[in-house]
C-alpha cells in the first residue's frame, strides 16, 4: 500500500490485483486490475516518484510496471528463478532503479527504464525476503526476512554494510522504515518489537524502541521524523521515537481484523490501513 507522492491517491495490491483509490474518500478509481491475464495475487505495490508509474510484484513471480493515466503496461520483468515469487517492490528515490525481494532468499534490482537486471545481486538472507526500502538519498537499502534478520546494503554495489547483530528480532522481520535524515531505520517484527538502527555505521541503538503484546505487521515514520506509525494485530499505533511511547492508539475497527499494512500520507494528516478482512480504511491524524 502507498499513497502517490501529491498524496491525492492510494495504490493497494490485493488477490484480485491492483486497486486505485481517491485518498480523501476512499473512493475507487479504477480496479482491481490483473493486466496479464494470470491468476495471481499481488503482494506489493509502490508509486514512482513522479506519480506517473506503479510497480507491483506477486505470486506471478514478476515485477510489472504499469502507466496510472491509462492503465496499461508499461513493462513487465519475469523474477529470476522458477517457481520464484516477488515478495516486495519498491522504486528508487530517483525513479531511476526497481528493487524486488523475493521468495529465494534473493533482492534483484532492474533499470526502470530498460528493465534491464543490474549486476547488483544482494546475497544474504537465508529465507524468504519480506520487506525491503531505499534511504532517502538512494544509497542504503535495508531489508528484512523470515530468517528473523535485518539487513543493511550498499545500493549501489549490493554489498552488505557490516552489523554487529542481524539477529535481535526472534521471529519474521516484517518491514523495515528510513528516516528522511538517513540515519536511522527502523525495523518491526512478528514478535512484537519496533527496532531502531544507526542507518550509516549499521549499529543497532540498543534495547527496542517498543515492546508490544501483538505482532507488530508494518512500520512508517512520520514525514517529521517524530513518530513511527504501526500497523500491528489489534490496530494502529502511533510511538514518539525519541521515548518509544505510545502518543495514540490502537485505532481499530475490531470486525476488520488485524492491520497487514500501514502508509501515510506526505503531508501526514491521513494515515491508510488495509486489514487481513480485505478492507481499507483511512484515518485522519493532523498531529502527524
Amino acid at each position: 500500500m502507498a499513497f502517490s507522492p501529491d498524496g491525492k491517491q492510494v495504490i493497494s495490491g490485493c488477490d484480485e490485483g491492483v486497486i486505485l483509490r481517491d485518498a480523501q474518500t476512499g473512493a475507487v478509481y479504477w480496479g482491481p486490475l490483473k493486466l496479464d491475464g494470470d491468476e495471481f495475487s499481488v503482494y506489493s505495490v509502490a508509486f514512482s516518484p513522479n506519480g506517473k508509474h506503479i510497480v507491483s510484484g506477486g505470486s506471478h513471480g514478476k515485477v510489472q510496471v504499469q502507466d496510472v493515466e491509462t492503465r496499461t503496461l508499461v513493462s513487465s520483468i519475469t523474477s529470476v528463478g522458477q517457481g520464484v515469487t516477488v515478495q516486495v517492490v519498491a522504486f528508487s528515490p530517483d525513479g531511476k532503479y526497481i528493487v524486488a525481494g523475493c521468495s529465494d532468499k534473493t533482492i534483484w534490482m532492474w533499470d526502470a527504464c530498460t528493465g534491464g537486471l543490474l549486476s547488483r545481486h544482494f546475497k544474504g538472507h537465508t529465507a524468504s525476503i519480506q520487506c525491503i526500502a531505499f534511504s532517502h538519498d538512494g544509497t542504503r537499502i535495508a531489508s528484512g526476512s523470515w530468517d528473523k534478520t535485518f539487513r543493511l546494503w550498499d545500493a549501489g554495489t549490493g554489498n552488505r554494510v557490516p552489523l554487529k547483530c542481524t539477529k535481535l528480532h526472534t521471529l519474521d522481520v516484517t518491514a523495515v522504515s528510513f528516516l528522511k535524515d538517513g540515519k536511522r531505520v527502523a525495523s518491526c517484527s512478528y514478535d512484537g518489537t519496533v527496532r531502531l538502527w544507526d542507518a550509516v555505521t549499521g549499529h543497532a541503538i540498543p534495547g527496542p524502541l517498543w515492546e508490544h503484546t501483538e505482532g507488530v505487521n508494518d512500520i512508517a515514520f512520520s514525514p517529521d521524523g517524530r513518530h513511527i506509525v504501526c500497523g500491528c494485530n489489534d490496530g494502529i499505533m502511533v510511538l514518539n521515537v525519541a521515548t518509544g511511547e505510545l502518543v495514540i492508539g490502537p485505532l481499530n475497527l475490531r470486525r476488520r481484523g488485524p492491520v497487514l499494512s500501514i502508509a501515510i500520507s506526505p503531508d501526514g494528516q491521513r494515515i491508510a490501513a488495509a486489514h487481513k478482512s480485505g478492507s481499507m480504511t483511512i484515518w485522519q491524524s493532523e498531529s502527524l
